[in-house]
């Protein structure tokens, strides 16, 4: 049982992702606060998908990036990885590439966990944790629930 429509739950990452670009967009320093970036030196905010709402036919254009929003400042770049659920999940999934540059960028790449995204239908905020260089936390054996591996 669910508060969401069966389309909003199809664009439940999406929403999650606009949530906190719309957040940061404000430029207020609470909601750069968890990500330790000093408001006052971002140059930009972009986020993939902006725009999805506009065509059913919307293809995700954060595929490849290995995040979904970039945080340009005046001396560096942030990449941030938005987990959408709607009510409370420890579970989420990230693709290799996703990995791979949370694996490169370390301490300049953020996981955005949104929890209780349903709280947004009755006009209340969903549950924040943001993980700064979270490779080690999350991507070692000990802590995989499970991983899939293709060979070719």
């Amino acid at each position: 049982n669910t508060l969401f429509s069966d389309e909003q739950l199809m664009y439940l990452g999406w929403a999650g992702e606009e949530y906190l670009y719309r957040h940061l967009a404000s430029g207020t320093e609470v909601a750069f606060a968890p990500f330790t970036i000093d408001v006052r030196n971002v140059k930009d905010i972009v986020w993939f998908n902006q725009g999805y709402t506009a065509n059913k036919d919307w293809v995700d254009r954060s595929i490849g990036m290995g995040g979904d929003i970039l945080i340009k400042t005046t001396d560096s770049e942030y990449l941030i990885e938005v987990k959408s659920s709607k009510r409370r999940s420890p579970i989420f999934a990230m693709t290799s590439c996703e990995m791979m540059n949370m694996q490169k960028l370390r301490n300049r790449y953020y996981l955005a966990k949104l929890d209780y995204m349903e709280n947004l239908v009755s006009g209340q905020s969903p549950s924040l944790c943001v993980y700064k260089d979270p490779f080690e936390r999350f991507f070692t054996p000990k802590r995989m629930q499970k991983a899939t591996f293709f060979c070719y």
